[in-house]
């Protein structure tokens, strides 16, 4: 029987990882928003894509990993244990809804309208716990009015939004290109 976790598998999710940390990092692009600025950043396309061409567990360890590192040693480490549960959360769960099993247990391979649906379904998991957790923070732990907290919700959830459906764009157009150069250089880490 085939281990599910053996050292294919781990180098797989370190250079992804590495990818999550590298575009969380020093790939990001401020987007002006009528709320403020939308920090976008390669590190969610990388997880997402790790998560389609890899599987669950790539995919959610790249992330967790990457991009909780990327926190670390920006000065946000009072967030790396949230960003790895939640990015841990949002690669599994692309990675469950692109390569679901067959009856016979047999795993298929994701076409164009289930990656993006799997992308668009777990971007939306990582903003509820997103959005869950500063709430919590700001009301809770800060204290703050009601009123000031809805209004910091509003916020980032706009900006959210508009993050959301630029990493699924972006990924759906990136991840056809990453598994044909993965397949060229005759890594065969590509599945499907």
């Amino acid at each position: 029987m085939k281990p599910a976790f053996n050292a294919k598998s781990m180098s797989k999710a370190a250079v992804m990882a590495a990818l999550c940390f590298i575009g969380t990092t020093y790939l990001m692009i401020m987007i002006p928003t009528p709320l403020g600025g939308a920090r976008f950043h390669f590190g969610d396309v990388f997880c997402l894509m790790a998560a389609l061409l890899f599987g669950p567990l790539t995919g959610g360890l790249s992330g967790a990993i990457g991009m909780s590192l990327s926190d670390l040693v920006t000065g946000y480490a009072i967030y790396a244990p949230s960003t790895f549960i939640f990015r841990l959360v949002q690669g599994s769960l692309c990675g469950l809804i692109a390569w679901p099993r067959a009856k016979n247990g047999e795993v298929t391979s994701p076409g164009l309208a289930r990656s993006a649906a799997a992308c668009a379904i777990a971007t939306v998991a990582y903003i509820i716990l997103f959005m869950g957790y500063h709430f919590i923070e700001k009301r809770y732990m800060w204290q703050a009015e009601m009123g000031t907290v809805l209004t910091d919700m509003a916020f980032r959830l706009g900006n959210s939004s508009i993050k959301a459906v630029m990493n699924v764009i972006i990924t759906i157009l990136l991840t056809p290109v990453f598994r044909t150069a993965l397949r060229r250089a005759g890594t065969g880490w590509v599945r499907g």
